[in-house]
């Protein structure tokens, strides 16, 4: 009986017209980003992240207040993505690394790791286009 119910529900599934079935519009993460992040000892702080999405490409910058402006390089793939950016500190050369899923249209979370500062979690919301 189970395996005859489990045929039924295959073959209403094939028999949905495609309009039906839930769409898999691609994810575009091109815009302004407003970022908070929580390190891993608690503190919180924030960031901007401008994204420029290319097929499977992510380039942008990834501006705070401390570090300024960084160039970021990244991929997309379907949910997930993943940048890098670089900076230097005290003469040293620092990567941090996000990676994070697409929580909505304007809604992205993940985590960070910070180098030698450890991890951190982060959300995000995409910023609102002013119309002039």
């Amino acid at each position: 009986m189970k395996q005859m119910f489990g045929y039924f529900l295959v073959a209403i599934a094939l028999a949905m017209p495609a309009a039906a079935q839930p769409s898999k519009a691609p994810v575009d993460l091109t815009g302004k980003w407003d970022l908070t992040v929580k390190s891993e000892t608690g503190e919180t702080g924030t960031a901007e992240v401008t994204l420029v999405q290319k097929g499977d490409s992510l380039i942008g910058k990834y501006t705070h207040q401390q570090l300024g402006p960084l160039e970021v390089v990244g991929s997309v793939k379907g949910k997930d993505f993943s940048f890098a950016y670089t900076t230097q500190m005290n003469g040293q050369a620092l990567t941090f690394t996000v990676k994070g899923i697409v929580d909505g249209p304007d809604n992205l979370s993940g985590t960070a790791s910070m180098a030698f500062m450890g991890t951190a979690t982060f959300k995000a919301t995409r910023q609102r286009q002013q119309r002039g």
